[in-house]
This record gives C-alpha cells, structure tokens and sequence, in this order.
C-alpha cells in the first residue's frame, strides 16, 4: 500500500472534461462499445432539449397528469404533454472514416454514400482532403429500440465456442437512415473485427454527465418559456448555487445533447 493515498487526478480531469457526442450521421458508422454496462436515465423532452426527469417533484410528470385527467382520450397530442422515456449513455470508440477540415478541424462524414464537397461547419473545400479512420471515444446516448438491439447482439454473437463474445469485444456498425424524430438505426454486428481497442481511464467520459439535469425551479422556468441557455447562464452566475461544477453545461454541450439525445 502507498505512503499516501493520492487522487487519480486523471480520472478527475476526465470527469470534468467536456462531451463528445458521437455524430451518427446518414450512413454507416463502426463503433466499438467501450462500457460494461451503459449509464440509464429517465428524459422529458421539452421546447427542444431533453432534461432528466427529477421523479416524484418533477414539475414535466405533474404537468403530464394534470394533461391526462383533462384530454384521457388524447393527452399525447396536446401541446405541452411530454412522455418520461428511457435514455441509455454509453462510451464508444469511433472508427468511421471521416474527413477533418483543415480550417476548423470538424469532423465530416458522409452524408449517405458520399462525402459533401464543403465542411458544413465552415464552408471549407474538403474534396481533396483523404478519409481516415476517426478513432476518437466519443458518447453514445440513445433510448430503448437501439439499445434492445445491443441485446440481442449480446446473446446472439458467438465465438468459435458458441460463447457470447461480449459487446466489448467486436466492431458493431450502425447504419442510419432519415432525420429527427424519423431517423432509424439499425445495429449490425461485425464479428471478425476483433482487434483490441487500446482505450486509457482518462478517455472515457463521465456518462452520468451526458443528460441534462435541472433543478426543481429551473424546469419550472423552462416551462414557462424560459431558453436553456439562459438558465445555465443564470444559474452559473449565481452566487448562492451549491450545485457542483460537474453539472454545469454550456451552451454548445446542450446543443449537442439534443441533437444526439432526440433520436430514439
């Protein structure tokens, strides 16, 4: 045992360090699952953005039954109602080929069957640049139908021992179709891409972080009209919040939450 016991500082860092959401563009995308077990939560999405529900004081879930004693017959297409769905949040380490833009550096992936001419960020060309392999851990956080899939590839890829050979342990390639609340993925295991994935602690991002979480008062806020933003904004300039600093997200993290969260 050592003298003193120490704090990992690097799994500090990585706690605290900002998400990267996995972009999972329409097309293919090769991911390996990194997490023995994905982080669950409990999501309303609400005026654009998904936000763990708080349970029993949640003010979405109060709304909602107030909704469902009024319109019985129809509560799911009355403005406002928004149902409390599962989320599932894990690491992964992206392989898709990519392009990165020499101007900005963003990451860009085929739309379909080919790459766009231009960086979308930036407006960059990109025609000249080659593909590479991303090799990149980013998160993954989506609801029940793709992570069910993740299941039954579990159980049902084998080894030459008729074993199960562990999610961590083979490529799985996504392939997406349409947009928004439209989009479909479909999870297609790749059993001979076994290679080890060589993946240190401080790669990995907190997966507890991946959702949104807002206080009592701050949703109520957010249904009255309030913008995400600036609630955030109110909230870290405050000077009597305890909340820790882990739970603190800016602007740029809640875009990419809801793009990456709004996706069944």
């Amino acid at each position: 045992m050592p003298f003193a016991d120490l704090d990992d500082r690097t799994s500090y860092e990585s706690k605290f360090k900002k998400m990267e959401f996995i972009d999972l563009s329409a097309s293919m995308n090769t991911v390996r699952i990194l997490d023995d077990k994905p982080n669950k939560t409990y999501t309303h999405y609400v005026r654009g953005s998904y936000i763990e529900c708080i349970g029993e004081d949640c003010p979405v879930c109060s709304n909602n039954k107030k909704l469902i004693a009024e319109n019985p017959d129809n509560f799911r297409t009355i403005g406002g109602y928004s149902a409390k769905s599962e989320r599932f949040v894990v690491n992964v380490f992206d392989k898709t080929n990519v392009k990165l833009c020499s101007k900005c550096g963003h990451e860009v992936k085929k739309a379909g069957e080919q790459y766009p001419s231009a960086c979308p960020k930036c407006g960059q060309m990109i025609t000249t640049i080659a593909e590479s392999p991303l090799n990149k851990v980013k998160i993954l956080a989506k609801g029940k139908d793709l992570f069910n899939q993740f299941n039954v590839l579990e159980m049902s890829t084998l080894d030459a021992n008729k074993d199960p050979m562990g999610l961590q342990n083979f490529d799985i390639t996504l392939f997406v179709t349409g947009s928004g609340r439209e989009t479909k993925i479909m999870a297609v295991p790749q059993p001979t891409s076994v290679d080890k994935v060589e993946v240190t602690p401080d790669m990995l991002f907190d997966t507890t972080r991946a959702t949104l979480k807002l206080k009592e008062d701050e949703i109520n806020d957010l249904l009255r009209g309030v913008a995400i933003k600036d609630i955030l904004v109110a909230r870290k300039s405050s000077k009597d919040d305890k909340l820790e600093s882990e739970t603190i997200v800016t602007s740029d993290e809640v875009k990419a939450q809801v793009n990456s969260l709004f996706n069944k």
